[in-house]
Protein backbone atom coordinates (compact mmCIF):
# COMPACT_ATOMS: atom_id res chain seq x y z
CA UNK A 1 0.00 0.00 0.00
CA UNK A 2 1.58 3.52 -1.03
CA UNK A 3 2.23 5.34 2.23
CA UNK A 4 0.28 8.54 1.56
CA UNK A 5 -2.60 6.18 1.09
CA UNK A 6 -1.77 4.27 4.45
CA UNK A 7 -1.41 7.69 6.27
CA UNK A 8 -5.18 8.75 5.35
CA UNK A 9 -6.43 5.56 6.16
CA UNK A 10 -4.81 5.73 9.56
CA UNK A 11 -6.28 8.95 10.09
CA UNK A 12 -9.67 7.98 8.88
CA UNK A 13 -9.44 5.35 11.95
CA UNK A 14 -8.91 7.85 14.44
CA UNK A 15 -11.22 10.09 12.70
CA UNK A 16 -13.27 11.47 15.82
CA UNK A 17 -16.81 13.15 16.25
CA UNK A 18 -16.26 16.69 17.61
CA UNK A 19 -18.08 19.59 17.69
CA UNK A 20 -17.20 23.24 16.59
CA UNK A 21 -15.58 24.18 20.27
CA UNK A 22 -12.86 21.22 19.83
CA UNK A 23 -11.97 22.57 16.36
CA UNK A 24 -8.72 24.27 15.70
CA UNK A 25 -10.25 26.50 13.81
CA UNK A 26 -13.89 26.58 11.59
CA UNK A 27 -13.86 24.99 8.70
CA UNK A 28 -15.75 27.02 5.78
CA UNK A 29 -17.42 26.92 2.76
CA UNK A 30 -14.83 27.67 0.74
CA UNK A 31 -12.66 24.92 1.82
CA UNK A 32 -15.44 22.78 1.39
CA UNK A 33 -15.65 23.02 -1.75
CA UNK A 34 -11.90 22.76 -2.31
CA UNK A 35 -11.89 19.37 -0.84
CA UNK A 36 -14.60 18.09 -3.27
CA UNK A 37 -13.04 19.18 -6.01
CA UNK A 38 -9.56 17.34 -5.10
CA UNK A 39 -12.01 13.83 -3.95
CA UNK A 40 -13.85 14.52 -7.54
CA UNK A 41 -10.86 15.12 -9.80
CA UNK A 42 -8.98 12.06 -8.11
CA UNK A 43 -12.02 9.88 -8.62
CA UNK A 44 -11.79 10.85 -12.16
CA UNK A 45 -8.08 10.46 -12.49
CA UNK A 46 -8.19 6.88 -10.68
CA UNK A 47 -5.80 8.89 -8.07
CA UNK A 48 -6.66 6.90 -4.79
CA UNK A 49 -4.21 8.89 -2.18
CA UNK A 50 -5.63 11.99 -3.01
CA UNK A 51 -9.44 10.48 -2.98
CA UNK A 52 -8.83 9.04 0.50
CA UNK A 53 -7.24 12.26 1.84
CA UNK A 54 -9.91 15.05 0.53
CA UNK A 55 -12.46 12.43 1.91
CA UNK A 56 -10.62 12.37 5.35
CA UNK A 57 -10.79 16.34 5.27
CA UNK A 58 -14.27 16.63 4.48
CA UNK A 59 -15.30 13.94 7.12
CA UNK A 60 -12.68 15.59 9.78
CA UNK A 61 -13.98 18.89 8.54
CA UNK A 62 -17.89 19.24 8.59
CA UNK A 63 -18.04 18.87 12.39
CA UNK A 64 -16.18 21.98 12.61
CA UNK A 65 -18.19 23.76 9.77
CA UNK A 66 -19.01 28.01 11.39
CA UNK A 67 -22.80 27.13 9.59
CA UNK A 68 -24.86 24.41 9.09
CA UNK A 69 -24.46 22.67 5.75
CA UNK A 70 -26.38 23.72 3.31
CA UNK A 71 -28.85 21.60 1.67
CA UNK A 72 -28.12 21.65 -2.03
CA UNK A 73 -24.54 20.09 -1.12
CA UNK A 74 -25.08 17.38 0.90
CA UNK A 75 -25.28 14.88 -1.38
CA UNK A 76 -22.18 15.70 -3.36
CA UNK A 77 -20.45 15.75 -0.16
CA UNK A 78 -21.21 12.74 1.39
CA UNK A 79 -21.07 10.88 -2.04
CA UNK A 80 -17.36 12.17 -1.74
CA UNK A 81 -16.97 11.10 1.93
CA UNK A 82 -18.07 7.57 0.98
CA UNK A 83 -15.91 6.81 -2.23
CA UNK A 84 -12.74 8.44 -0.55
CA UNK A 85 -13.51 6.24 2.40
CA UNK A 86 -14.43 3.00 0.15
CA UNK A 87 -10.90 3.32 -1.58
CA UNK A 88 -8.97 4.06 1.50
CA UNK A 89 -10.90 0.23 2.99
CA UNK A 90 -13.32 2.01 5.05
CA UNK A 91 -16.27 0.11 3.03
CA UNK A 92 -18.89 -0.12 5.83
CA UNK A 93 -18.59 3.61 6.89
CA UNK A 94 -18.04 4.59 3.40
CA UNK A 95 -21.35 2.30 2.32
CA UNK A 96 -23.16 4.28 5.41
CA UNK A 97 -22.03 7.95 4.28
CA UNK A 98 -23.46 6.71 0.11
CA UNK A 99 -26.63 5.07 1.60
CA UNK A 100 -27.22 8.78 3.59
CA UNK A 101 -26.22 10.67 -0.22
CA UNK A 102 -28.65 8.44 -1.81
CA UNK A 103 -31.25 8.93 0.65
CA UNK A 104 -30.83 12.81 -0.21
CA UNK A 105 -30.36 12.52 -3.88
CA UNK A 106 -32.48 9.32 -4.86
CA UNK A 107 -32.42 10.01 -8.43
CA UNK A 108 -28.68 10.66 -8.59
CA UNK A 109 -26.34 8.06 -10.93
CA UNK A 110 -22.54 8.10 -11.50
CA UNK A 111 -22.00 8.68 -15.40
CA UNK A 112 -18.42 7.92 -16.89
CA UNK A 113 -17.55 12.18 -16.32
CA UNK A 114 -17.73 10.90 -12.90
CA UNK A 115 -16.30 7.78 -12.40
CA UNK A 116 -14.47 4.78 -14.87
CA UNK A 117 -16.85 2.12 -15.76
CA UNK A 118 -15.38 -0.58 -13.77
CA UNK A 119 -14.43 1.51 -10.56
CA UNK A 120 -15.39 -0.03 -7.45
CA UNK A 121 -17.54 2.88 -6.15
CA UNK A 122 -20.16 2.04 -8.58
CA UNK A 123 -21.13 -1.27 -7.07
CA UNK A 124 -20.62 0.17 -3.81
CA UNK A 125 -23.09 2.98 -4.55
CA UNK A 126 -25.67 0.95 -6.30
CA UNK A 127 -25.77 -1.27 -3.37
CA UNK A 128 -26.24 1.52 -0.99
CA UNK A 129 -29.05 2.99 -3.17
CA UNK A 130 -31.21 -0.17 -3.01
CA UNK A 131 -31.19 0.06 1.02
CA UNK A 132 -31.79 3.88 1.17
CA UNK A 133 -35.10 3.38 2.01
CA UNK A 134 -37.00 2.92 6.18
CA UNK A 135 -38.64 4.68 8.58
CA UNK A 136 -37.16 8.05 10.44
CA UNK A 137 -36.87 6.94 14.00
CA UNK A 138 -38.73 9.98 15.85
CA UNK A 139 -37.17 10.64 19.56
CA UNK A 140 -38.92 11.86 22.56
CA UNK A 141 -37.23 14.80 22.76
CA UNK A 142 -36.52 18.52 21.70
CA UNK A 143 -33.58 20.52 20.06
CA UNK A 144 -31.44 22.59 21.81
CA UNK A 145 -31.76 25.11 20.00
CA UNK A 146 -32.56 24.84 15.64
CA UNK A 147 -31.80 21.40 14.91
CA UNK A 148 -30.41 20.47 11.12
CA UNK A 149 -29.91 16.64 9.86
CA UNK A 150 -27.91 16.80 7.10
CA UNK A 151 -28.43 20.12 6.11
CA UNK A 152 -32.36 19.96 6.46
CA UNK A 153 -33.85 21.80 9.40
CA UNK A 154 -35.82 19.81 11.44
CA UNK A 155 -38.74 20.39 14.07
CA UNK A 156 -37.74 17.20 15.85
CA UNK A 157 -35.12 15.38 16.22
CA UNK A 158 -35.73 12.34 13.96
CA UNK A 159 -33.36 10.25 11.59
CA UNK A 160 -33.40 7.08 9.59
CA UNK A 161 -31.18 3.62 11.48
CA UNK A 162 -28.01 2.17 9.58
CA UNK A 163 -26.24 5.17 8.13
CA UNK A 164 -24.60 8.14 8.96
CA UNK A 165 -25.89 11.60 9.63
CA UNK A 166 -24.23 15.15 10.38
CA UNK A 167 -26.27 16.51 13.23
CA UNK A 168 -26.36 20.41 14.19
CA UNK A 169 -27.96 22.53 16.45
CA UNK A 170 -27.57 26.49 16.86
CA UNK A 171 -27.95 27.11 20.14
CA UNK A 172 -29.92 30.50 20.87
CA UNK A 173 -26.77 32.22 22.12
CA UNK A 174 -25.78 31.64 18.33
CA UNK A 175 -23.03 29.42 17.18
CA UNK A 176 -23.21 25.82 15.46
CA UNK A 177 -22.45 23.03 17.26
CA UNK A 178 -21.88 19.62 14.93
CA UNK A 179 -21.76 15.84 15.52
CA UNK A 180 -21.61 12.77 13.04
CA UNK A 181 -23.69 10.03 14.42
CA UNK A 182 -25.56 6.58 13.59
CA UNK A 183 -29.09 6.32 12.86
CA UNK A 184 -30.62 7.92 15.83
CA UNK A 185 -27.94 8.05 18.55
CA UNK A 186 -27.32 11.57 19.05
CA UNK A 187 -25.60 13.54 21.29
CA UNK A 188 -27.36 14.03 24.68
CA UNK A 189 -26.01 17.63 23.93
CA UNK A 190 -27.98 18.40 20.75
CA UNK A 191 -31.45 17.79 22.83
CA UNK A 192 -33.71 18.20 25.67
CA UNK A 193 -35.24 14.88 26.87
CA UNK A 194 -39.47 15.00 26.95
CA UNK A 195 -40.41 14.19 30.22
CA UNK A 196 -43.34 11.49 29.27
CA UNK A 197 -46.83 11.56 31.34
CA UNK A 198 -47.37 7.87 32.62
CA UNK A 199 -50.55 9.13 34.17
CA UNK A 200 -53.14 6.61 33.12
CA UNK A 201 -51.32 4.26 31.68
CA UNK A 202 -51.92 0.09 32.72
CA UNK A 203 -49.05 -0.96 34.91
CA UNK A 204 -46.61 -4.15 33.30
CA UNK A 205 -48.44 -7.04 33.53
CA UNK A 206 -48.55 -9.07 36.80
CA UNK A 207 -47.76 -5.27 38.75
CA UNK A 208 -49.96 -3.73 40.41
CA UNK A 209 -50.24 0.13 39.97
CA UNK A 210 -49.20 1.92 42.75
CA UNK A 211 -51.92 3.96 45.47
CA UNK A 212 -52.02 7.35 44.70
CA UNK A 213 -50.53 9.19 47.68
CA UNK A 214 -53.20 10.46 50.73
CA UNK A 215 -53.86 13.64 52.07
CA UNK A 216 -51.92 14.53 55.16
CA UNK A 217 -53.99 13.94 58.40
CA UNK A 218 -56.64 16.53 59.12
CA UNK A 219 -56.21 17.76 55.35
CA UNK A 220 -59.21 17.90 52.76
CA UNK A 221 -57.77 16.99 49.39
CA UNK A 222 -57.55 19.92 46.89
CA UNK A 223 -60.55 21.11 44.98
CA UNK A 224 -61.61 19.23 41.95
CA UNK A 225 -60.40 16.39 43.42
CA UNK A 226 -62.94 14.86 46.10
CA UNK A 227 -63.91 11.75 45.28
CA UNK A 228 -67.64 11.59 43.64
CA UNK A 229 -70.09 8.88 44.84
CA UNK A 230 -71.61 6.90 42.06
CA UNK A 231 -75.54 8.29 41.43
CA UNK A 232 -77.76 5.68 42.80
CA UNK A 233 -80.78 4.25 40.74
CA UNK A 234 -83.90 5.46 41.37
CA UNK A 235 -86.20 3.04 43.54
CA UNK A 236 -89.29 2.29 41.66
CA UNK A 237 -92.58 3.50 43.03
CA UNK A 238 -94.60 1.39 45.80
CA UNK A 239 -98.28 2.16 43.27
CA UNK A 240 -96.50 0.64 40.17
CA UNK A 241 -95.37 -3.45 39.94
CA UNK A 242 -92.18 -4.29 39.16
CA UNK A 243 -90.37 -7.76 37.73
CA UNK A 244 -87.01 -9.18 37.77
CA UNK A 245 -85.02 -9.22 34.80
CA UNK A 246 -81.22 -10.26 34.14
CA UNK A 247 -80.94 -6.58 34.58
CA UNK A 248 -82.36 -6.15 37.59
CA UNK A 249 -85.59 -5.06 38.85
CA UNK A 250 -87.85 -3.48 36.82
CA UNK A 251 -90.71 -1.12 36.63
CA UNK A 252 -93.77 -1.95 34.79
CA UNK A 253 -95.54 1.03 33.07
CA UNK A 254 -99.12 1.26 33.92
CA UNK A 255 -101.93 4.08 32.43
CA UNK A 256 -102.82 6.38 35.24
CA UNK A 257 -106.08 7.75 34.20
CA UNK A 258 -106.92 11.13 35.46
CA UNK A 259 -109.80 11.66 37.69
CA UNK A 260 -111.37 13.92 35.66
CA UNK A 261 -112.11 10.87 32.85
CA UNK A 262 -114.69 9.15 35.37
CA UNK A 263 -117.58 11.97 35.18
CA UNK A 264 -116.84 12.59 31.78
CA UNK A 265 -117.09 8.66 30.46
CA UNK A 266 -120.13 8.24 32.75
CA UNK A 267 -122.38 11.62 31.38
CA UNK A 268 -121.05 10.88 27.90
CA UNK A 269 -122.83 7.28 28.33
CA UNK A 270 -126.19 8.27 29.70
CA UNK A 271 -125.78 11.27 27.51
CA UNK A 272 -125.25 8.76 24.26
CA UNK A 273 -127.43 5.81 25.59
CA UNK A 274 -130.32 7.56 27.05
CA UNK A 275 -130.58 10.71 25.05
CA UNK A 276 -129.94 9.12 22.12
CA UNK A 277 -132.27 6.28 22.60
CA UNK A 278 -135.01 8.57 23.46
CA UNK A 279 -134.88 10.13 20.20
CA UNK A 280 -134.24 7.80 18.31
CA UNK A 281 -137.35 5.55 19.70
CA UNK A 282 -139.67 8.26 18.94
CA UNK A 283 -138.04 8.52 15.27
CA UNK A 284 -139.31 5.08 14.89
CA UNK A 285 -142.88 5.64 16.30
CA UNK A 286 -142.94 8.88 13.88
CA UNK A 287 -142.26 6.31 10.78
CA UNK A 288 -144.52 3.75 11.80
CA UNK A 289 -147.53 6.53 12.05
CA UNK A 290 -145.49 7.14 8.38
CA UNK A 291 -146.48 3.36 7.27
CA UNK A 292 -149.98 3.41 8.70
CA UNK A 293 -151.97 4.06 5.82
CA UNK A 294 -155.05 4.86 7.39
CA UNK A 295 -153.67 7.98 9.12
CA UNK A 296 -154.49 11.78 7.55
CA UNK A 297 -152.11 12.64 5.06
CA UNK A 298 -151.19 15.85 6.58
CA UNK A 299 -150.50 13.70 9.94
CA UNK A 300 -148.24 11.11 7.53
CA UNK A 301 -146.34 14.17 6.05
CA UNK A 302 -145.75 15.74 9.58
CA UNK A 303 -145.01 12.19 11.11
CA UNK A 304 -142.21 11.63 8.27
CA UNK A 305 -140.66 15.35 8.82
CA UNK A 306 -140.74 14.59 12.77
CA UNK A 307 -139.17 10.97 11.99
CA UNK A 308 -136.03 12.89 9.99
CA UNK A 309 -135.59 15.61 12.54
CA UNK A 310 -135.66 12.82 15.64
CA UNK A 311 -133.43 10.24 13.59
CA UNK A 312 -131.19 13.51 13.29
CA UNK A 313 -131.18 14.67 16.81
CA UNK A 314 -130.88 10.78 17.96
CA UNK A 315 -127.90 10.50 15.90
CA UNK A 316 -126.11 13.90 17.07
CA UNK A 317 -126.68 13.24 20.43
CA UNK A 318 -125.29 10.06 20.69
CA UNK A 319 -122.39 11.14 19.02
CA UNK A 320 -121.95 14.11 21.51
CA UNK A 321 -122.56 11.73 24.22
CA UNK A 322 -119.93 9.11 22.56
CA UNK A 323 -117.53 11.76 22.07
CA UNK A 324 -117.48 13.17 25.73
CA UNK A 325 -115.99 10.06 27.06
CA UNK A 326 -113.39 9.87 24.06
CA UNK A 327 -113.11 13.67 23.38
CA UNK A 328 -111.68 15.60 26.38
CA UNK A 329 -110.15 19.68 27.07
CA UNK A 330 -106.33 20.32 27.30
CA UNK A 331 -105.92 23.35 29.33
CA UNK A 332 -102.20 24.01 28.25
CA UNK A 333 -101.63 27.00 31.02
CA UNK A 334 -101.91 29.64 28.66
CA UNK A 335 -105.51 29.70 29.61
CA UNK A 336 -107.18 28.95 26.39
CA UNK A 337 -108.86 25.47 26.18
CA UNK A 338 -108.23 23.33 23.50
CA UNK A 339 -110.14 20.11 22.03
CA UNK A 340 -108.42 16.84 21.89
CA UNK A 341 -109.33 13.32 21.18
CA UNK A 342 -108.55 10.45 23.23
CA UNK A 343 -108.65 6.94 21.39
CA UNK A 344 -107.98 4.78 24.28
CA UNK A 345 -109.96 4.43 27.41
Amino acid sequence: MPRPLAGALFAGLLLPAVALADCPSPYTLDALLADLGTVESALRAGDDPNAVKGATQIENGIVCMSEPMRRPIVGKTYRAMGAGLIIGGQEERGTKWLRTAAEVEPTFEFGLEDLPAEHPVRAAYANARSSASGEETVLSATWAGEGYVDGRKLEEPKAKEDRLHLVQVVPEGGGVQSWIVTGSEFPSAAMVMTVTDTRGEKPPKGEKAPKPPKPPKGEKPPKGEEPVAAAKPPKPSRNQPTTTTGLGEVQQASRNRPPEKTPLMLGGGLIALGGGGVLYYLASANVQDFKNEQVDSEIVQSSWRDARLFTIASMSVFAVGAGTFTWGVILDGSGTPAPAVQFRF
